[in-house]
């Protein structure tokens, strides 16, 4: 057995003293053994055992050097004696070595003088100076090594006018002084199938002005940073190496199809494109700034519109526990990415908001007068009601289910009769009255404190503290029951959000939101999202102002 911590902290010297020459030996043994096992333990490095090697301390690390170079040295002394040997037995071999020819000698003298020449330097044999890490003086650097073929015409970008005089300037003399090449894809239709990597040169000129003397350069367009602190680096210019059907299909795959840029790296391989890992995030930063001009107008779109389905999810920014929030109308989709509070609501849904808001019972809705209660909800927690082991839970969670489904069919038959009407108030309430009465009553007796069901008390508090919001629809049955558009709104990216578990940064939070809008916001209007994502990106890039579809 090996002495434990527990035992080793009770052996002191006194209790050494106390023990006789045999159980003293007894110890003592034990020690060793756990001291050379302690010993070895400690000596363990990366170049004898199988530790990492970033688990050395920088400090340590010239212990491990010091271990290969003596390794190196012992096998260069194995070799120097091997030589000696080999030396000894030639001198001990008879005459047979001294009759050689005058000839032979001077050839002999002669390679050995030329191997002497070529033969490397000390700091290049078996036994050089340890090498600092990293890239070594001289070694071939890395870069892009792609050089595509063009397939497309060339561009020429020419200065029209002087800057300073504004005259128009001779293209014929302008001189060339760099150029790019652009990919990009077009993607087939009904008459050609396939996807079509294009290459397209640039050539950008310069011109000098015979008027004024001025050298006029033409500089690709770039945009001006909204906000430097979210955006950072990330940059809108017409000089870029992906074109904008690309960046489109790159952002595509990434929120539509939920792939890893590691994986669209992979499939872009497959269309011969090979792109870096910086470079497909640069496209998806670059595609959330290209749409970000457009978040007051999805904003205002939101407000204006007749009825808004709003509800939230959880959401991670790296560390950071948010929640993903939707808007969605009948032709406008806004996400956004923040606290769960009545304050951000109340950003989105300005004052000047009027129409009906569909929400679930969040306390942080309950400011809206005119509001709706999800019932799919509530039928849910009925329904748990009435299959739990509690008799009043039971009584309860049968009467909430009974009263609802009379109301739903008095809904859904007035929705026959009258199909096309879509305003107004409608005394649906007036046949169903006494149930509902009745229901109130039997509210305010479950939700009492003489109930002893938890759940039971919270469901009946919740239709009495609701209860207009709740019944509302009977009023206006034209108004939605539920709250399933919001809902199926947020389920592609709670999907994406099991997969990447959420954002890593606030710009990456920022850029997913945008586009994730701009996305549902044209499936919305039955708009192709990758062309306008193309058109948009083309349009920032060029310093065009853009607008929702």
């Amino acid at each position: 057995m090996e002495v434990t911590n527990h035992s080793l902290s009770q052996i002191t010297a006194e209790t050494l003293d106390k023990l006789s020459h045999d159980e003293l030996l007894y110890v003592s043994n034990k020690l060793l053994k756990d001291l050379k096992e302690a010993r070895d333990r400690l000596n363990q490095n990366p170049s004898n055992s199988s530790k990492p090697s970033g688990s050395m301390p920088p400090w340590e690390k010239g212990d491990v050097d010091k271990h290969g170079e003596a390794d190196t040295d012992a096998e260069n002394h194995q070799d120097s004696e091997a030589q000696n040997i080999s030396s000894t037995e030639k001198d001990q071999s008879g005459g047979s070595e001294e009759t050689q020819s005058a000839n032979d000698n001077v050839g002999a003298n002669a390679e050995n003088s030329a191997n002497d020449k070529e033969s490397p330097s000390s700091s290049e044999t078996g036994n050089p100076e340890r090498k600092k890490p990293g890239k070594q003086k001289g070694a071939q650097g890395y870069g892009r090594v792609w050089n595509p073929e063009c397939t497309e015409t060339e561009i020429h970008c020419h200065p029209m006018n002087c800057t300073v005089c504004g005259q128009e300037l001779d293209p014929t003399k302008s001189i060339a002084y760099t150029q790019y090449k652009q990919v990009d894809i077009k993607l087939g239709h009904d008459e050609t199938s396939g996807l079509q990597v294009l290459i397209t040169p640039y050539t950008l000129y310069n011109n000098h002005c015979q008027h004024c003397e001025h050298d006029n350069r033409y500089e690709p367009s770039s945009s001006v940073k909204i906000d430097p602190h979210i955006w950072g680096e990330v940059q809108l210019s017409q000089w870029r190496m992906i074109g904008p059907h690309l960046a489109a299909f790159i952002v595509h795959l990434k929120m539509e199809f939920r792939l890893p840029i590691r994986k669209i790296q992979g499939l872009l391989m497959y269309f011969g494109i090979p792109l870096s890992v910086g470079v497909i995030q640069q496209c998806y930063e670059e595609a959330g700034m290209a749409v970000s001009s457009l978040e007051n107008e999805l904003v205002a779109a939101v407000v204006s519109e007749a009825l808004v389905h709003a509800d939230e999810t959880a959401w991670l920014e790296k560390a950071k526990s948010l929640w993903l929030w939707i808007f969605m109308a009948s032709s406008v989709v806004y996400f956004c990415v923040g606290r769960r509070t009545k304050e951000l609501v109340s950003n989105v849904l300005s004052a000047s908001f009027q129409g009906w808001l569909m929400s679930d019972g969040y306390g942080a809705y309950r400011h809206y007068e005119k509001r709706l209660r999800c019932w799919a909800h509530l039928l849910r927690k009925a329904q748990g009601l009435a299959e739990s082991t509690d008799t009043q839970a039971v009584i309860f969670g049968k009467l909430v289910l009974n009263l609802m489904q009379v109301c739903m069919s008095a809904v859904y038959q007035w929705r026959e009769e009258h199909p096309s009407l879509k305003e107004g108030t409608i005394e649906l309430t007036t046949g169903l009255q006494p149930l509902l009465e009745a229901f109130k009553m039997a509210c305010e007796k479950y939700g009492g404190n003489e109930v002893s069901h938890d759940k039971t008390k919270a469901l009946a508090r919740e239709f009495l503290n609701d209860w207009d919001t709740i019944f509302r629809v009977l009023a206006h049955p034209y108004l939605p029951l539920t709250n399933n558009e919001a809902e199926r709104g947020l389920r592609p990216w709670v999907l994406l959000r099991k997969i990447c578990y959420g954002s890593k940064s606030a710009r990456g939070t920022k850029v997913f939101a945008l586009l994730a809008s701009i996305m549902q916001t044209c499936k919305k209007r039955s708009v192709c999202s990758m062309q306008f994502m193309a058109k948009a990106i083309a349009s920032a890039r060029n310093g065009e102002a853009i607008s929702l579809p």
